[in-house]
Parts: structure tokens; sequence; C-alpha cells
């Protein structure tokens, strides 16, 4: 009877213990689950990197910083004002990959990358010192080239997508509020013409790949991380090999468009600087499954757009001659930087009126692109100018 009363104790005993046991467990577990919810919330936004590189040139810095900089440091240091209307269903860091002589430069702004950059929650830019060009003589083909890096998989990998963009571009407050219909979109291109629609395909049957019929694929892309790796890398190679391989005077097709006085050819008959966008199409028609009209136009609208901004997350600067013309505000902020010439009482106003805070949300994309540049140059570049 001893035994039993002492079995029926420890029973008891074990019992309210692991009762003990069982409510601060469960106590863990909801401050547990609890964590777990607050990392969903903040993780449900979809994590896009907007990347670029800018090359070995102050001017172009100048130019990333006014456009591409400008739009996004507005846009994040105003994002409460938009997402009081629609909300923000987007984390949007900007990867600025550069050549080492202007990294130093570009860290005025951004800030330089490091293996725990992505353990934060801040929206951010980074700098990223891109060691290496391409070894052909072909500027564009750099503003891919930091998806041949070994290391760029782990760079990107916290981000379910991926843009890349030219570093002369804006991003619009859309990009926040986006989201894309396929795995891989990109903008609308200006090269085609029968030409170079029937001689890319001509290639594409020679190489042995697949040609789905699409063509004037624009320069910027918005896709899932890894299947925009994937295009990227072989946009690479294509590059390469019709620069390289598809002037040569002596091929057929080629007789009429003189390549012995004029290597680069013919626009838009066959252009030898946009080698990059006939690579890209190769690519997206090679590898991306039903790839259709569908796939484009999303992107590079033009910067003298009357649209309102909320209709693309990206804006493109053509080469055109209406407001916001790129070349215009290019010439214009070497005078004032270099301090040569005298600034026309027009820009000078220009500059002046758009130098305070304005509401963009009701700008067309001319207005808002005019408004990022010239307030970027007053208050991300004022240095250059201040200076005795």
């Amino acid at each position: 009877m001893a035994n039993l009363k002492r079995l029926i104790f420890i029973v008891v005993v074990c019992s309210l213990v692991l009762f003990g046991v069982l409510i601060i467990s469960t106590k863990d577990a909801d401050q547990h689950f609890k964590f777990e919810t607050i990392k969903l919330v903040e993780s449900s936004k979809d994590r896009i990197a907007v990347v670029c590189y800018v090359p070995n040139s102050i001017r172009e810095v100048h130019l990333f910083v006014s456009l591409l900089y400008g739009s996004w440091r507005h846009i994040n240091d105003n994002l409460k004002s938009f997402e009081s209307i629609y909300g923000i269903k987007n984390h949007i860091d900007l990867l600025v990959f550069s050549h080492p002589s202007v990294a130093d430069h570009l860290k005025v702004v951004c800030n330089e990358y490091n293996i725990n950059n992505n353990i934060f929650n801040n929206q951010e830019c980074y700098v990223i010192e891109q060691p290496f060009e391409s070894n052909i003589d072909y500027g564009p083909i750099n503003s891919f080239i930091m998806f041949n890096r070994t290391d760029i998989y782990f760079i990107l990998e916290s981000y379910k997508y991926t843009m890349r963009t030219d570093y002369d571009a804006f991003l619009s407050p859309a990009i926040y509020f986006w989201k894309p219909k396929y795995n891989i979109m990109t903008g609308e291109g200006g090269y085609s013409v029968d030409f170079n629609r029937n001689r890319l395909k001509d290639i594409s049957k020679k190489l042995g790949m697949k040609h789905a019929g699409i063509h004037n694929v624009g320069s910027t892309w918005l896709g899932e991380t890894k299947v925009f790796i994937t295009l990227a890398k072989k946009t690479l190679e294509l590059t390469s090999y019709i620069y390289l391989n598809e002037f040569h005077p002596n091929l057929p097709g080629l007789e009429k468009l003189d390549l012995q006085n004029n290597i680069y050819g013919q626009w838009p008959t066959w252009w030898r600087p946009v080698s990059l966008l006939y690579g890209a199409e190769l690519s997206l028609n090679h590898l991306v499954e039903d790839f259709s009209e569908n796939h484009k136009g999303a992107m590079d609208v033009p910067s003298c757009s009357d649209k309102l901004i909320w209709e693309t997350p990206h804006i493109h600067c053509w080469h055109n001659e209406c407001e916001f013309q790129k070349f215009e505000f290019i010439k214009h902020l070497a005078n004032i930087i270099d301090k040569t010439n005298t600034i026309p009482g027009e820009i000078a106003h220009r500059m002046m009126e758009n130098l305070y805070e304005k509401d963009v949300r009701n700008m067309t994309i001319m207005q808002y692109s005019t408004y990022i540049a010239w307030n970027s140059v007053g208050k991300h570049l004022k240095k250059y100018f201040l200076e005795d």
C-alpha cells in the first residue's frame, strides 16, 4: 500500500512538472509564433534588387545620382505618403555595380556592400565594386557584366525579383506596388525593322536555337532572380558572338551595308552598337517558355510621356527632343559643375523651382522626370558646384 501511495505521489509530481513544462513550452511557442508572424509580415513584401552598372566616368556618376538614385531616394523618403493610399507591396534595394575608379564617389550617397547587408529590413542603396569588364571593346555589354560574377547568386539570393536597368533611367513610385505577370518581363525596344528581324531569326536557327518571333525587346528587364541570371548569362554570350562575328563585310546578306567603310553597320537596318539588344532578343526567345508580346512593354516608358507615373515602374530617357531631354540636361549639368559657361536664365530658374519638395502623386511621367532630375542636382550634387 505504501508503495502504491509512493507511486501515485511520483506520478502526480511528474504530471505537475510536465504540466509546468507544457505551460512554459506553450508560452515559448506562442512567443515564437508571434515572432515568426512578424517576420512573415515583413517578408511578405517581395524583395526586388534594382541592378545597374556605373562605368569609369565621373560624368556617369553625376547622371546616376541625378536620375536613377535621385528617383529611388525620393520615393523612399516619401513612402508614407504613398503607403497611406496604395499600400506597399515591394521592398526595393538599389545595387550599384561600379567600376573601381568611381566607387568612392558613389559611396557618398550609397553604402558599401558587405555580406551582412541582407539581414537588415531597411531599403538601401549598395555599392559593389565590379573588378572586371568584358574583354571585347563594346561598352554596353558591361551593363550586364555583373551577371558573370561567381558570387552573383549569393549577392541576389535574398531577392525574389531582379530588375536590370541603365544607370541613366528613373524609377517611378509604381515599382513599390507593381507585380510582374510573368517570371520575366521586358521593356519595349526601338531597334526593330524587317531586315534585322529576319537576320536575327536566321542567326538563331544557325546557332541551333529557337526563336518565338518576338522582336524589339527593351533593355530593362524584371524577373524572378534565378530565371533572370540564367537569361543574363546567355545574353552576354550571345551579345559577344554577334558583336564579334555578325558584322563581317563578306557575310552573305550584308553586302549593301558598306561594312568595309563603316564597321558599325547601318541604323536601324543592322547596327553594331545595339548588339546587346540583339543578344537579349535571342536569349529571351530561346529560353523563355511561351515568350510573347505580353512579356513586353511594361518598362522603358519614354521620359516625355504624358501618362501618369502610376502606369509604369520604370522610365527610359530615349533619344528624343521632348522634355525630359537627357542630353540637354547633361550639357547644362556639365556647365553647372564645371562653371565653364554662364547658366541660361531658363535653366537656373528650372533648377531653383525644383529645389523644394513637391507632391509627385498626380504628376505625369514628363513632369516627374524633370522634377526628379533637377531636384537631385540641388539635393545630391550641390557640393560640386558650391565649391570655390
